[in-house]
């Protein structure tokens, strides 16, 4: 797992109540039960850590937690440069 994959796993299972070891990245996002209101507050939490911008709707936008995850780490990417 990258680090943006568990840092997203670790917010969805505590938000979530949820254990870890039941969150799979490559699961579909309408697996895990994530209300609108939790994931615009982890993609808050996300942005903060990762100091890149996001969409408000993030975990609609994309079919899985890997997917999602790749795409802050190519905006932290291009960040860099």
């Amino acid at each position: 797992l990258t680090e943006v994959e568990r840092s997203i796993i670790r917010r969805i299972s505590s938000y979530c109540n949820m254990r870890l070891t039941d969150i799979y990245p490559s699961a579909p996002m309408e697996n895990i039960a994530l209300d609108s209101i939790l994931a615009m507050t982890i993609v808050e939490e996300l942005q903060n850590e990762f100091n890149v911008d996001l969409p408000t709707f993030l975990f609609y936008e994309y079919e899985t937690l890997r997917s999602a995850a790749k795409y802050i780490i190519e905006l932290m990417e291009t960040a860099r440069t």
